[in-house]
């Protein structure tokens, strides 16, 4: 029975390969992880400021909003933020949207290395007087 022996540049060459797989998911899953938090932590202060919807006044809720989305580097401004009082539900909801263009590899590839993610986050809170 034959064993076959690889050679010693092919070996080489699947260690290259292999590493270029490794950094390109790295590249790909860090690239997108960074955009997902950046919603991930807005989501976040809509959330929390909802729930102070009782002590807050719209016009508070925008401006610390929108110092939170300077903050984070995201491209919204105090009107980007729409605050509904829901008298009938007793419910605030404050949302939000803004697109991410994102290029994977440096956009060396041309359209096919860019994407452009949408995120519509919301938050939602209790104007209290249930019963």
């Amino acid at each position: 029975m034959k064993l076959l022996v690889r050679e010693k540049g092919a070996s080489n060459l699947t260690i290259l390969l292999w590493l270029l797989v490794i950094f390109a998911g790295l590249h790909i899953g860090l690239k997108w992880a960074f955009v997902k938090f950046d919603f991930w932590r807005m989501e976040d202060e809509l959330k929390l400021k909802a729930t102070m919807g009782q002590v807050l006044k719209d016009d508070e809720m925008r401006a610390g909003l929108w110092e939170k989305a300077k903050e984070f580097g995201l491209p919204l401004t105090a009107e980007h933020f729409v605050i509904v009082r829901d008298e009938d539900r007793k419910t605030l909801t404050i949302s939000t949207a803004w697109d991410t263009e994102v290029r994977y590899f440096w956009g060396i590839c041309g359209e096919q290395c860019i994407r452009t993610y949408h995120f519509e986050p919301r938050g939602e809170g209790s104007l209290g007087g249930g019963k």
